[in-house]
């Protein structure tokens, strides 16, 4: 019944990312203090940390606010972007359509911490990816890079976005970065052999990429391997066009085998 003990327990344990005694402090702070927002906000991030995905909306919509109902912090963008994320996650269109309405509010807000917008342009870029609306999902992806320029994770997405409509540069300038910075990653090798390959003089970069696609998809757990779409395809096809059939039906061989079709 001590709230500065409950809160206390809760707040050191959520520094230590001791999620089960900051949810056990926390619970506590919040049944004797329910109107404070602060111990609202910790215990939705708490629930979020321990994937309780329905008690972290619940909570984070007390301090939002949902169906006219006031929220104890509704101005607060980070928690509007983790309760985002959280209804992104849902299989309900009106959840994703909410996880929309509250990420279009962060962007247009006056935030000034680039954390909370680089998480909110990358959810909505990847929600209206979803929607197939293209040219948002560019516009806001582009942002997230805009304001994190170092970062590697979705640039493939929005290289692949670049590429479908057949702008083969701006797809480059996205994806060499992601290379640059993690070679070894499959999509990036996929997506990099793609575009090379509808460029001219560029079969020789396209061939490196999809044979180095094609080797760490040997390295993969047979469970993570994609299960179309190899790049052994799109290797065979290239070493046939270079005048190469018998490599190219090896590899076509090679492909088919691995997905079990030999």
């Amino acid at each position: 019944d001590n709230l500065d003990a409950a809160r206390g327990l809760g707040n050191a344990a959520m520094q230590l990312k001791d999620w089960r005694n900051a949810k056990l402090g926390l619970e506590a702070a919040h049944r004797i203090a329910p109107e404070d927002c602060g111990i609202t906000k910790s215990l939705a991030y708490v629930f979020m940390a321990l994937k309780l995905k329905d008690r972290a909306k619940e909570i984070y919509e007390v301090v939002i606010g949902k169906d006219g109902r006031a929220g104890c912090e509704p101005g607060n963008n980070s928690a509007k972007v983790n309760l985002a994320s959280l209804y992104l996650q849902s299989k309900k269109p009106a959840e994703k359509e909410r996880a929309l309405s509250l990420l279009l509010q962060v962007v247009k807000s006056d935030e000034e911490n680039s954390g909370v917008l680089v998480r909110a342009h990358n959810y909505a870029g990847i929600i209206y990816r979803q929607k197939k609306n293209y040219d948002l999902a560019i516009e806001h992806l582009e942002k997230v890079f805009e304001y994190d320029a170092e970062r590697v994770q979705g640039r493939d997405k929005l290289g692949q976005l670049y590429f479908n409509k057949g702008e083969y540069d701006k797809a480059l300038s996205h994806l060499e970065i992601a290379y640059e910075l993690d070679p070894n990653q499959y999509n990036t090798n996929l997506m990099l052999g793609l575009c090379y390959s509808e460029m001219p003089r560029r079969e020789e970069d396209a061939r490196t990429h999809f044979q180095k696609a094609v080797n760490l998809i040997k390295t993969m757990p047979p469970a993570k391997r994609p299960k179309s779409n190899l790049p052994h395809r799109y290797l065979a096809e290239l070493l046939n066009a270079m005048g190469e059939p018998r490599d190219a039906i090896a590899m076509s061989e090679e492909g088919m085998e691995l997905i079990g079709e030999g």
